[in-house]
């Protein structure tokens, strides 16, 4: 969708229908996905979608977080999705920023312009480590709703704490470009970034892969499995070139888990 309004034509807004029976406009976390089209194609959908978001931002006690959409089917008022995913979706508008400072031509004037949001929904994130390991344990529901309870649900999930660090990685080289930059904000994502680092060695790897989470709550078997989501959230980072914020030892146990999780859970279809 690309609309305007008639009596400003000037005014304009995009939307992209998710392609399934519900029809959530713009979902943040499957535009996650649909950003390198937009970066390769036609750089301002994403830029507006990044610009549209902030006007649907939800508020609790952890701070400002996006909504998971903003409506659904013709209707352009609000999330229609049935619950948040604060984390996920905040981390996610902070990495499809930083890709577009790093794609786009006019990338670095729209971040500086819009940076504020980046440190808001960063200091969210921060704010929802209550364990002090970096991963972030609550407002933790994810995207993945066709995966079990441990997968979409539990604390201290590996796919979540990764992107988290990603994200911190990502705000904290765009907080460095600033004009004047915010040293307290730096340093209290670079924190966040060894914290993670840590804990993805310490606790959540297992051999051969990364844990699903560190949550002992969680039954062993589902805490233990294979999943191949653990490293969807370095993608953008990866893709600049850039320093991804994985230590050298993660990266390699990154390789590892890439290969013996899409063994461990390859069937029929995929």
């Amino acid at each position: 969708w690309w609309c305007y309004e008639s009596s400003n034509p000037s005014k304009e807004w995009f939307s992209v229908w998710e392609g399934e029976t519900y029809t959530y406009h713009s979902s943040v976390d499957v535009e996650y996905g649909n950003a390198w089209f937009y970066l390769y194609f036609w750089p301002e959908m994403e830029k507006r979608l990044l610009m549209e978001w902030t006007a649907f931002e939800k508020e609790n006690q952890q701070g400002d977080f996006l909504s998971h959409d903003m409506g659904i089917e013709h209707w352009v008022n609000g999330m229609a999705y049935p619950h948040d995913m604060p984390v996920e979706e905040n981390a996610d508008y902070i990495l499809l920023m930083y890709n577009y400072w790093k794609s786009a031509a006019d990338g670095t004037a729209f971040m500086k312009s819009e940076f504020s949001h980046v440190r808001d929904y960063a200091r969210f994130i921060f704010n929802c480590d209550t364990d002090g390991d970096g991963m972030p344990d609550i407002n933790v529901a994810n995207t993945i709703d066709q995966g079990s309870p441990a997968i979409q649900n539990s604390r201290n999930q590996t796919y979540l704490g990764v992107k988290a660090l990603a994200a911190y990685q990502a705000a904290s080289e765009m907080a460095r470009a600033q004009n004047s930059p915010d040293q307290g904000f730096i340093a209290g994502c670079d924190e966040r970034v060894r914290l993670i680092n840590i804990t993805l060695g310490d606790k959540a790897w297992l051999g051969d892969h990364f844990a699903v989470c560190t949550d002992y709550s969680v039954p062993a078997e589902d805490r233990e499995a294979y999943s191949i989501y653990a490293s969807n959230g370095l993608l953008y980072l990866l893709a600049s070139g850039l320093d991804s914020g994985v230590t050298a030892s993660n990266l390699d146990r990154f390789r590892t888990d890439i290969t013996t999780a899409a063994e461990a859970t390859l069937r029929r279809y995929g």
